[in-house]
């Protein structure tokens, strides 16, 4: 028996296979062998924004630098299904999702709160004081705070926290300092964290707790206050009032620059009011002290025109 084949069919077979197999062969010639296919990570269904400026009509966005303690206005939302809580964080230093970084990191949260309505996808609003914690002098360097908002369910958390806001404080271009008394320089118990305020400073305290307004400056130290004086000379108003540990009465001793005088004390609050001469053009240091330890101190310094 004969076998014959009709004319141009073994070139079709072979231009068949040729299509059918060459897209498969292209595609395995071009994958790359071990190929990163770890997906991609997570995405936060919570967003945050800051405001720039006080009007309604501000500008929103991820970050934002001042140049005073001012109040910041927020506005987050979140997609997040099974929400109960939320919460505003505000670190010093950028947050982390490890655990033992985050733990350690505790020493850096600045302030915390609680937001208001957690109704998922719906937009609210919250405001953070920053004249609450930050100096009223820009620092030198500039300070830059994150915030981010976190979501907790009834038992646990639940979603990723916001991606961080930055919040920078820093001076402003051509800054100077404010001269003594352009301003009332003021330091207090209740605000002993405004090391840098006007320019007044306040150092070396054994101890202040601003919730219960009471100082621990022990009998052997001192209230040390610096003063920077615009000149050699310059006369500067020092008001205090101050309380002690003890009940013996125990003089009041001030020592510093030309002054150096023993203030008696009846007991109770004592208010002092004297006269600061600087010694020179740089800052001047002045000593509040009591025998018996102080435990209460408000100081006001203004200059003498």
């Amino acid at each position: 028996m004969r076998i014959t084949h009709a004319p141009g069919s073994i070139g079709f077979v072979l231009m068949l296979a040729v299509l059918t197999v060459t897209p498969a062969a292209i595609w395995s010639q071009g994958k790359k062998s071990g190929a990163d296919t770890t997906p991609a990570p997570p995405k936060s269904k919570t967003t945050l924004e800051v405001r720039e400026g006080s009007s309604d009509f501000g500008k929103w966005g991820q970050s934002l630098v001042i140049h005073s303690p001012e109040v910041l206005f927020f506005r987050w939302h979140t997609d997040q299904e099974g929400v109960a809580w939320a919460f505003w964080e505000m670190s010093d230093a950028p947050f982390s999702s490890s655990d033992t970084v985050a733990s350690a990191q505790a020493s850096h949260l600045v302030l915390s709160g609680q937001v208001g309505d957690t109704k998922r996808g719906l937009v609210d609003s919250f405001a953070i004081n920053f004249a609450q914690f930050a100096n009223h002098t820009p620092p030198e360097s500039p300070k830059r705070y994150y915030v981010r908002v976190t979501t907790t369910g009834k038992q646990k958390p639940v979603g990723l926290p916001s991606p961080s806001v930055i919040i920078t404080y820093s001076r402003p271009p051509g800054w100077q300092p404010p001269e003594l008394g352009s301003e009332y320089c003021d330091l207090s118990v209740r605000h002993p964290i405004h090391m840098d305020r006007c320019s007044l400073r306040f150092l070396f305290f054994d101890k202040v707790d601003p919730i219960v307004n009471r100082a621990e400056i022990h009998g052997d130290h001192a209230l040390h206050l610096l003063i920077k004086s615009a000149a050699a000379g310059k006369k500067y108003q020092v008001d205090c009032r101050l309380d002690t540990f003890g009940s013996e009465h125990k003089p009041y001793k001030i020592h510093g620059g030309k002054l150096n005088e023993t203030v008696p004390q009846t007991g109770g609050m004592k208010h002092v009011s004297f006269t600061f001469e600087s010694t020179n053009t740089d800052w001047s240091e002045l000593f509040i002290r009591n025998e018996e330890g102080l435990m209460f101190f408000q100081c006001t310094v203004t200059n003498v025109k």
